[in-house]
């Protein structure tokens, strides 16, 4: 262990808002509650008790043996016996009479020594040795080089290591804190995370309650009766309301409302203290235990001193968190009434051709209108209503006009009023993108959706092409094509102009860089020893060898992702065919390996589709 561990009861981690949390653990039972009976011993012992058992060993470095709190696979932790699997590992290999048998998820769970001796619930001088077997390794095999096989891989083990708790002491230190120092009987709570606004079905509270009564036993059972893990559960407060409206207020005339608190969990409710803010609102306040479905009526007073608003909270101080539960309060002051004129809308735009249109006033004073221009009649039509007017522009350029409407004791409103000039087409803009560097048989993808019209009409797209070029469609806003094999680099020139129904564009160029693909081999023989046609191919390709092999021959085809898509291996071959139909056009890597020696050639696979 590189870091001394921190079981529960330890510094690491905190949680400032809730001091005697330990931690958190996610158990996600929603997805298959509806069909799978509870409690089920996998998601108990290998899911439930396995999250939990990660609180201390998702902490641990031990060697090269374990990975963020898993047990690595070619470790035997139950020295040969194959009745049991650690919940905190995938699979097992132990060496029964000379053979290898893998244990999986179908056995006993049980936390192993080296497990409960790392979670504070073992000393070390009652920690059995465990055996590491070493296995071969395989190259690209990332997930079995560093977990070990799976009871489905193919393995090789070359010999097995015995490691005893004295060489873990010595080569990482002692547990920190000791046996004797760490805590063996745990709380913990179950809390079910529902959305904002979401019902949580009463059938998954009930199976969620079905895993809580089985989790003590489970934990008893697989940490060997050194552990013990309950759950208490939290009070709940009650109110009849949540904020407290005394209604318009009188100077010197008492107020008062009833507040009723009740308890509605199993457990004591401890109400430690009721006070206001300001003070200016009375409660009684005093320390007051409420058990299950008890009741408390409160009284909540107030005299204002004076004609004004009040308000405050009133502070419910108990043992269901460490928050404060909260009831805002408020006295009203009956205010007089205030005029008001309002206009809806406030700013309006119409088209170039003469019209009328209408707005809504609302208003407790009567009121008049006006206007500054000439162009416009702006006319009240009732109390509710205004009127307007307005002539022609045969401008090209936009007007504007504003419209007062006016009223006793309060201030004027203005309608900003905006008449759009004469219409006139204006050409399309054509954009066909930014230029691009592409390699031989890349898929490319032109782009002219950056292309606009300054009147806001929908065009439509002509894209031109280079001789022996074929897009996907010369008329789609993103058009494709294959790029071609070049014996040098070469530039592609596309032209786009667009078309708004009337007006063209003036047309934009793309200068498309084909880059000539290196060829790689890494044969040191000048001369080929075969030959590939037909090359490019639709997808059969012949190999024509200058000789006839009698010697093994592997044959190999891979895309440019580096996925191999053919693989073959011959003893005697003189011409040989591959069939690459089924593969998309584009370029791939033909890879020959004849007596250890390596040729490589390019393909380009290009499909009339």
């Amino acid at each position: 262990m590189n870091r001394n561990i921190d079981g529960i009861g330890g510094d690491y981690p905190t949680f400032p808002d809730a001091p005697y949390l330990k931690a958190l653990i996610g158990f996600d039972l929603f997805p298959v509650w509806t069909f799978l009976p509870a409690p089920d011993s996998i998601w108990l012992n290998r899911v439930l008790i396995h999250e939990i058992g990660h609180y201390w060993l998702s902490y641990v470095r031990l060697s090269q043996h374990i990975e963020m709190g898993h047990w690595w696979n070619n470790l035997d932790l139950f020295n040969g016996d194959n009745r049991y699997i650690d919940p905190m590992a995938y699979y097992h290999w132990i060496i029964n009479n000379g053979q290898e048998v893998c244990v999986n998820g179908t056995a006993a769970s049980k936390f192993s020594d080296l497990s409960l001796y790392l979670m504070g619930l073992l000393s070390p001088d009652q920690v059995s040795p465990i055996y590491e077997h070493e296995f071969e390794f395989k190259p690209g095999k990332d997930f079995y080089n560093l977990w070990g096989p799976t009871c489905g891989d193919v393995r090789h083990f070359i010999e097995t290591k015995t490691i005893t708790i004295q060489d873990i002491i010595n080569l990482n230190g002692v547990r920190n804190p000791s046996y004797e120092q760490s805590k063996k009987d745990f709380r913990i709570a179950f809390v079910i995370v529902a959305g904002k606004g979401e019902t949580v079905p009463k059938g998954f509270v009930d199976h969620v309650k079905i895993y809580m009564d089985a989790l003590p036993d489970g934990w008893y059972q697989l940490t060997s009766g050194k552990s013990t893990m309950g759950y208490a559960e939290i009070p709940q407060i009650e109110l009849s309301k949540t904020d407290i409206n005394f209604g318009q207020v009188v100077e010197k005339t008492l107020k008062t409302d009833t507040l009723t608190i009740t308890n509605s969990s199993n457990i004591p409710l401890l109400i430690d203290s009721l006070y206001t803010d300001p003070k200016w609102f009375t409660i009684s306040s005093q320390k007051i235990r409420l058990n299950k479905n008890d009741t408390l009526k409160l009284l909540v007073s107030f005299t204002p001193d004076t004609m004004k608003t009040y308000s405050g909270v009133l502070y419910i101080k108990s043992n269901t968190s460490t928050q404060l539960t909260k009831i805002i309060l408020k006295g009203e002051l009956a205010v007089p009434e205030i005029s008001f004129l309002n206009v809806t809308p406030s700013i309006q735009s119409v088209g170039s051709p003469s019209g009328t249109t209408t707005f809504i006033v609302t208003s407790n004073v009567d009121w008049s209108v006006s206007e500054n221009c000439d162009w416009l009649t702006a006319t009240k039509t009732n109390s509710n209503t205004l009127t307007v007017s307005y002539d022609e522009n045969t401008s090209v350029d936009e007007r504007s006009a504003d419209i007062i409407i006016s009223g006793s004791n309060v201030d004027s409103k203005t309608i900003n009023f905006l008449q759009e000039g004469k219409w006139q087409n204006r050409n399309p803009i054509a954009n066909a993108g930014t230029d691009q560097a592409v390699n031989e048989g890349d898929l490319v993808a032109l782009d002219g959706t950056g292309s606009n019209d300054p009147d806001n009409d929908v065009i439509t797209y002509h894209w031109s092409t280079p001789t022996g070029i074929m897009l996907s469609s010369e008329n789609d806003a993103k058009p494709t094509f294959t790029s071609p094999e070049v014996k040098n680099d070469s530039i592609l020139t596309f032209y786009l102009t667009v078309n708004d129904g009337i007006l063209s564009s003036l047309s934009d160029t793309i200068k498309i860089t084909v880059l000539n693909v290196i060829k790689v081999s890494t044969s040191q023989t000048p001369t080929p020893v075969f030959k590939v046609y037909p090359n490019p191919t639709t997808g059969l390709i012949t190999l024509e060898f200058n000789q006839n092999l009698e010697t093994k021959t592997e044959i190999s085809v891979s895309n440019l992702m580096g996925a191999v898509v053919f693989r073959k291996e011959v003893n005697s071959v003189a011409n040989y065919q591959i069939e690459l139909s089924n593969q998309v056009s584009g370029i791939y890597l033909l890879k020959i390996i004849i007596d250890n020696q390596q040729y490589l050639k390019k393909l380009i696979i290009r499909k009339n589709e």
